[in-house]
């Protein structure tokens, strides 16, 4: 499907400092580091968190790494959100 393959593309790994990972997508991503770093995971979820992304879930632990993921809703929701009337 072209979808799934243009959805991929899309998909980019990053590294923030020596110690956070981000796989992120368009409008979904996860957070990794060791549980060794946790305040570098802090941080650059806060900085994720003041671009406009939001928390979807829990913090998740396995095998000695955290895992955070955040979501960034699509413009047109928020626009057509704010344009429903009484």
């Amino acid at each position: 499907m072209e979808f799934n393959n243009s959805i991929k593309k899309e998909v980019k790994m990053i590294r923030h400092g020596e110690h956070v990972e981000i796989e992120q997508g368009v409008r979904y991503a996860i957070l990794s580091c060791s549980k060794h770093h946790l305040s570098s995971l802090v941080t650059e979820v806060d900085n994720m968190l003041l671009s406009g992304w939001s928390i979807s879930s829990g913090i998740t632990s396995e095998d000695g790494k955290l895992f955070q993921s955040l979501f960034k809703a699509p413009l047109n929701n928020i626009q057509s959100n704010s344009n429903k009337g009484v």
